[in-house]
């Protein structure tokens, strides 16, 4: 069964937020009343990057620095595999949950989308579009500042449905987040749609794990 068919068959599809989601975006060209305005006053001690100067010298190091609303992120940690992923075992889909979550920041942070990308289900329309969206992002020297998703795992069986996929109840949240397309303006996204509510990961085995979809509960109302 596709990725697709099974999430016809399986509930509520969730967009946690139009940047976090990966839903097609369509950002705002002119600044709105939601966006953040960054005046060049602000700017003060801060070279060519926008980074300050006690900035570059740690970028110089080779230490991590957070994005913000004058500079993308630098020297982000690249995730590790990790061993116990490989297993198809519970905790070996838990242990993949958690590296999938941390590519995709890591993704969101760099525009570097290739390990995130394989390791997604090819069908799933909503996440792959977001990584085209990185991608072409920060090849145009666009950024976000701030996309951090975090899951938290509640008591789960490791039963294989029938049609091919393991369903694990988690707590996701993803932090605000905005889209800089230059120092002078960055458009805010909406931040955690699940407000704390559960939602229901997908995945499959094929040699590995690949991530299907994080998708709602039916009959919860995420609007409260």
């Amino acid at each position: 069964m596709s990725f697709k068919s099974w999430l016809v068959r399986s509930g509520v599809v969730l967009c946690i937020g139009s940047l976090a989601c990966g839903c097609s975006t369509i950002l705002p060209s002119p600044p709105s009343a939601s966006s953040t305005a960054v005046s060049s006053s602000s700017l003060t001690d801060t070279n060519e990057s926008g980074l300050t100067v006690e900035e570059q010298k740690k970028v110089d190091a080779g230490e991590y620095v957070a994005a913000s609303v004058k500079h993308r992120a630098f020297n982000v940690p690249k995730p590790v595999f990790p061993e116990a992923a490989r297993e198809e075992t519970l905790e070996g889909a838990e242990a993949f949950i958690r590296y999938w979550v941390e590519e995709r920041n890591y993704a969101s942070s760099t525009g570097d989308v290739d390990d995130i990308s394989r390791i997604t289900a090819p069908d799933n329309d909503y996440e792959q579009d977001f990584y085209r969206d990185l991608r072409r992002w920060y090849s145009k020297r666009e950024w976000l500042v701030g996309l951090t998703m975090k899951v938290d795992f509640e008591d789960n069986d490791f039963v294989l449905g029938q049609d091919g996929f393991y369903r694990f109840l988690v707590r996701p949240s993803v932090s605000e987040s905005k889209y800089c397309k230059n120092i002078d303006y960055c458009a805010r996204d909406s931040g955690d749609m699940f407000r704390g509510k559960p939602g229901i990961v997908g995945l499959y085995y094929d040699e590995g794990w690949v991530f299907g979809q994080l998708i709602g509960v039916e009959g919860i109302n995420y609007e409260e």
